[in-house]
């Protein structure tokens, strides 16, 4: 089945106590971590984890002077957040982070790219998050337009037309949304098309045909396109911030960003949008802004950008070895958590099925159609076997052969009768109405 990653949470909370640990920056983590070297191996980081583990349970002074370093941060209040985090998770998922992380290189050590990674996990757990908003307003209300306008006014409580973080927030909350206010502000960011910190009605209607998987095939074939076209992720950074400043009116200073509009009119004049036309590039630029944790500005740095070199579908995927792993720890073996899944499911079938039936059953006129149905069916079958004797009748009087409808001799009442009273009463027809009748 492979080798399990992390979970999105796990990678999302471990960055987010780095980053309070070390004051918000993770090179600053990773070169304390792996002691000032441009390599960090698994026994490294798991030797932080374990010096945090013991600063978590005990006094937390550390034991070794090469734990000294990467645990001075651990031991003050800023790292409260990384202890609580080394002791809400297991062993493997200590081990899980360090194969998450080795994206690039597959190999036994990661570099700081590798480690900044981390922040990509970040953006796919925001993706993760829209895609269950969807799936939950799908089952809850429908998937209709008028249903997400129906949602969207519930949601806009000022009746303004937009709604801002905050106030998307509180009314999706207020509609029974089980999840909590940061869960829905991930949400918010994804949906915020405009980086304005509102998002409209036409905004909101994109989650209609938000596809996690298909956007993340189409942040890979960005990066295979911007790869072939300009020799690299860094490459094509650098044609991007000529771009920029080719758009600034002052030259004074040189940019360290790229704006949204520079990003999509660079992928234009290169050919993207007209050999990928249904790729959308502003979710995808939100996505990349968000990795940073802070509320996407519409513009992109050199830190953000680079995160595509660490663009690994199967590991942001998931894999079958953590989709078993998670099936067995709840059900006990992948069989006993097929057979309760189905079961579930079959269950909820029926139960549409049987309201649906008793509804039927409960409206008089439907109850009225279906009496008026069964007497005809009734009187259609009596109705054919009558006109099956007779016409057999009539054929025997005439000298017709009922098979056939030939004329021929009269003949005595005998075989020929009986063979043609065999054949009207076996037709297909005939039959199908005896069996509806009976």
């Amino acid at each position: 089945f492979g080798c399990p990653t992390a979970a999105p949470e796990v990678l999302h909370e471990l960055r987010m106590a780095l980053m309070e640990a070390f004051d918000g920056s993770l090179p600053d983590a990773f070169k304390a971590i792996s002691g000032g070297s441009a390599k960090l191996t698994g026994a490294q980081l798991e030797a932080f984890f374990q010096a945090a583990a013991c600063a978590a349970s005990s006094d937390g002074v550390p034991t070794t002077a090469k734990q000294k370093g990467a645990s001075a941060c651990v031991l003050g209040k800023a790292g409260q957040r990384l202890k609580f985090w080394v002791s809400s998770v297991t062993v493997e998922d200590r081990a899980a982070v360090f194969a998450s992380l080795s994206l690039v290189q597959r190999g036994e050590a990661i570099g700081v790219q590798d480690f900044l990674a981390l922040g990509l996990h970040t953006a796919i757990l925001s993706v993760r998050r829209v895609e269950h908003f969807k799936t939950w307003l799908f089952e809850e209300f429908g998937t209709t337009k008028d249903v997400f306008r129906n949602v969207f006014n519930a949601i806009d409580a000022e009746k303004s037309g937009v709604a801002t973080r905050r106030c998307f927030a509180d009314g999706v909350i207020s509609l029974g949304y089980p999840c909590n206010a940061s869960v829905v502000r991930s949400v918010f960011s994804l949906l915020d098309r405009n980086f304005d910190g509102e998002v409209s009605f036409k905004d909101f209607l994109k989650l209609k045909d938000f596809d996690g998987e298909r956007f993340l095939m189409e942040m890979e074939i960005l990066k295979r396109f911007v790869e072939d076209k300009f020799g690299s992720i860094d490459q094509t950074y650098e044609h991007l911030l000529l771009k920029e400043r080719a758009q600034q009116v002052s030259n004074y200073s040189a940019p360290s960003s790229v704006s949204y509009a520079t990003f999509e009119r660079a992928m234009a004049q290169a050919g993207f949008k007209k050999k990928c036309p249904d790729v959308d590039l502003r979710v995808i630029f939100l996505f990349l802004d968000e990795a940073t944790g802070k509320h996407a500005n519409g513009f992109l740095s050199a830190r953000e950008w680079s995160l595509m070199k660490c663009l690994d579908s199967q590991a942001l995927r998931g894999n079958p070895a953590r989709l078993r792993k998670l099936l067995v720890c709840e059900y006990g073996s992948v069989l006993q958590a097929f057979e309760r899944i189905h079961t579930d499911w079959y269950r909820k079938i029926g139960k549409t099925k049987t309201s649906k039936q008793t509804r039927k059953l409960q409206d008089p006129t439907n109850r009225k159609k279906m009496a008026n149905r069964k007497r005809l069916i009734r009187a259609l079958a009596n109705g054919l076997k009558q006109l099956a004797v007779s016409g057999l009748a009539r054929a025997i009087a005439e000298g017709v052969d009922a098979s056939t409808g030939a004329h021929r001799r009269p003949a005595p009442l005998r075989t020929p009768s009986i063979v043609g009273l065999a054949r009207s009463l076996s037709h297909p027809g005939f039959s199908q109405v005896l069996t509806r009748s009976a």
